[in-house]
């Protein structure tokens, strides 16, 4: 086990060390890359890094977002550094108790030498003839004192060390399952938690409800104002819907222009009040371009809700959200359709 520690811990440093020294900024993406890079666990991203060193190019921040395209951007990646992150911020927690642990009892054998020292030469002043012995006594005992305040030192440093990387994993947890654009969680955040608020509605019997959102004619808009004003309309839409929301509720980037609400305990009929809210809060505002003051008009949104049945999975549960939404869009779009509603055949037809 503390074999695994160490390493852990070692790994983590130099991946930090390496990112520094490339002049490269500590984010999330960075981290992963050369956590991979430094651990060995993605032999042809080493491969390309150490290719680069060997021929002198410098590793950009470009050339590091072309790394992590081409070796790291796939799930299996990002599962496995996650885990990765998460085992070393368990063990580091483990770590640092051991570091405050060790520093308290270092402090108090230092001054018990500390005292030592002194009492043996008061001894050698009262008894010349043992000056000689005790001369030597006190000097080992002042040499063990000296390296128990190094490892003080040494301990203090590792413990501000470990510290600063379980503040570091925390962010780089809490940014990859962050949605980077909107702010919101991202579709990693929505599987994990999907799967965990089904699991506690069955055991307490509680209702469970999904709502999927998508922006009507989203791909229409960003081909005519552009993608940058697209990218402020995804980020605002996200902002009206966030203030929307309350408690457990968790609201997520599904994917693209939509989005997905998960609703712990809460009915089909309350699901679909809080669904007209936000629909109608985003379809009443008047849309403009920031440098022009140019009027866009507005967008409004089709929405989708299933509620919790006996057999669903949470399979079962986002595809009947999902024929509710292109149902809602057979219907003309900027409306909410649940699973009480009857849904027409042919429904996913719709284009989006």
């Amino acid at each position: 086990m503390r074999n695994e520690l160490e390493t852990s811990h070692h790994v983590a440093q130099e991946a930090l060390n390496a990112l520094k020294k490339a002049g490269l900024q500590a984010s999330v993406r960075n981290i992963e890359l050369f956590y991979l890079h430094v651990s060995n666990a993605n032999i042809n991203l080493s491969k390309a890094i150490r290719t680069g060193e060997n021929t002198g190019a410098a590793l950009t921040q470009s050339r590091a977002n072309e790394l992590y395209e081409k070796f790291v951007a796939h799930q299996d990646a990002q599962d496995k550094i996650f885990s990765m992150i998460e085992k070393f911020e368990t063990e580091a927690g483990k770590i640092a108790d051991a570091v405050k642990e060790s520093g308290k009892n270092s402090a108090g054998c230092s001054n018990a030498l500390g005292c030592l020292a002194d009492d043996l030469t008061k001894t050698a002043s009262e008894n010349p003839e043992v000056a000689r012995l005790i001369d030597g006594v006190t000097n080992i005992v002042t040499s063990i004192q000296a390296s128990n305040e190094k490892l003080e030192s040494q301990l203090a440093d590792s413990s501000d060390e470990i510290s600063f990387l379980r503040e570091s994993i925390e962010t780089i947890q809490k940014e990859a399952l962050t949605d980077p654009l909107t702010g919101v969680k991202n579709r990693k955040a929505f599987d994990t938690s999907i799967h965990r608020e089904l699991e506690f509605a069955r055991e307490n019997d509680d209702p469970l409800s999904l709502v999927l959102v998508d922006i009507d004619f989203f791909k229409r808009f960003n081909d005519r104002w552009g993608h940058q004003t697209g990218d402020q309309v995804l980020r605002l839409v996200a902002e009206m819907m966030k203030a929307n929301v309350k408690g457990r509720d968790i609201l997520s980037r599904f994917g693209g222009e939509e989005f997905a609400i998960i609703l712990p305990s809460t009915s089909r009929n309350n699901s679909i009040l809080l669904a007209d809210r936000i629909r109608d809060a985003v379809g009443t505002r008047l849309l403009k371009k920031r440098r022009t003051n140019e009027n866009m008009g507005n967008v409004t949104l089709s929405m989708g809700i299933a509620t919790l049945q006996a057999n669903d999975t949470v399979e079962t549960l986002i595809e009947r959200a999902d024929e509710c939404l292109y149902a809602a869009k057979d219907r003309g779009r900027n409306c909410v359709i649940s699973d009480g509603d009857v849904i027409p055949d042919g429904a996913k037809s719709v284009a989006s």
